[in-house]
């Protein structure tokens, strides 16, 4: 067998983008009214750790990711409460 025998041909199979039709970007805040029904909902359920959650995310204005990285540690100690909300860049240049 030759080297010309052995060669395929080249096939090219087009995928559509993933996001083609998607709105990309940042997304809009939450309206007030969004977040009293998340508040609710999760009072039904009662899942206290995800009010928490929620409320300091939305009283220290954090991202999602900044929230989800919370330690106790950073939110309380064992006396007392911080002054203030926590930042999560103040957070990212101490360590």
């Amino acid at each position: 067998m030759t080297d010309q025998a052995m060669e395929f041909p080249l096939v090219v199979v087009h995928h559509p983008p993933w996001n083609k039709n998607r709105i990309i970007g940042q997304k809009a805040p939450f309206k007030l009214k969004e977040i009293c029904a998340i508040r609710a909902w999760l009072d039904f359920e009662h899942n206290v750790r995800d009010r928490a959650l929620l409320d300091v995310a939305v009283d220290s204005k954090m991202r999602g990711g900044d929230v989800t990285r919370l330690r106790v540690e950073d939110v309380a100690t064992a006396t007392r409460l911080p002054h203030g909300p926590v930042s999560g860049k103040a957070r990212r240049n101490v360590r």
